[in-house]
């Protein structure tokens, strides 16, 4: 009875260290207004990694590699510590205009994807530090390798649901579109027309408003929003000031014009 009643104990033990094996963790970043890297990474309990720069990275395109598995072990060691799998699948962006990050795990052979996790636990964001430092750490001649000689397992593929992209309007591009004399003379014209509320003022209201717009193949500003709101009188100021632009140089993909979506930051500060 004692033997059966260990066995048993064995069993259920080993079932639940079998629950938390994770095998798999995809990190995606995505950009944000300004210079953020934009790049995905993948790492495989075997060892088997994975990168790939889109913009604003040292190395741009896929790049393939395999480490020990001892390399990856205290990575996933510190995912499993971590009650990963009843964590929400999405969470709120705390400001748009920062970089997303998105992550997706096989934990127990099943996929948890989680999007907007720079807005989850403080630990998901630890964990990609640590996905982040061993690509890092590898001192390797990083020469693109033929997408065909990886992966073992199929990449999880990190997608939002039930969003609709609007048809030919592109979030980041090749080249993205740019304010007559670049970015210094978007803020200077910022600076110039920007009137403060007087309402906001007396009631000390001070903040930043997020402006959504799309410049469109001729660099004309439209579709203005806001996407985060400061007060009613700021955001009528930062949808004046955005929407009255000068025309701007148009995205390019694939050496054509196209619509692209921009985020602004107004900021209203007392002095």
């Amino acid at each position: 009875m004692k033997k059966l009643f260990f066995l048993c104990l064995i069993l259920v033990s080993f079932n639940t260290i079998a629950q938390k094996l994770v095998t798999y963790i995809k990190i995606e970043r995505t950009p944000c207004y300004g210079r953020c890297p934009v790049y995905s990474l993948e790492i495989m309990s075997n060892g088997k990694i994975k990168y790939e720069g889109k913009r604003n990275v040292d190395k741009m395109g896929v790049y393939n590699y395999k480490v020990s598995p001892q390399k990856v072990k205290s990575l996933f060691a510190f995912i499993e510590k971590n009650k990963i799998s009843s964590l929400k699948n999405k969470y709120e962006q705390v400001a748009t205009d920062l970089p997303r990050l998105h992550m997706a795990f096989i934990i127990a052979k099943k996929t948890k994807k989680i999007q907007n996790a720079e807005a989850g636990p403080k630990y998901l964001e630890e964990i990609a530090n640590r996905v982040d430092a061993v690509w890092n750490e590898l001192n390797i001649d990083r020469s693109p390798i033929p997408y065909e000689d990886y992966p073992a397992v199929e990449p999880v593929v990190i997608q939002e649901q039930n969003v609709i992209p609007e048809p030919q309007i592109y979030s980041y591009v090749e080249q993205m579109p740019q304010f007559p004399g670049g970015d210094a003379q978007l803020m200077q014209y910022i600076r110039n027309n920007i009137k403060y509320p007087e309402l906001a003022k007396e009631q000390g209201i001070q903040g930043k408003v997020i402006i959504n717009f799309i410049v469109d193949e001729s660099g004309n500003i439209i579709n203005v929003n806001v996407v985060k709101s400061l007060s009613k009188e700021c955001d009528a100021e930062a949808m004046r000031v955005i929407s009255h632009m000068p025309q701007w140089n148009p995205g390019m993909q694939n050496g054509k014009k196209i619509k692209t979506k921009m985020n602004i930051p107004i900021s209203f500060k007392l002095n």
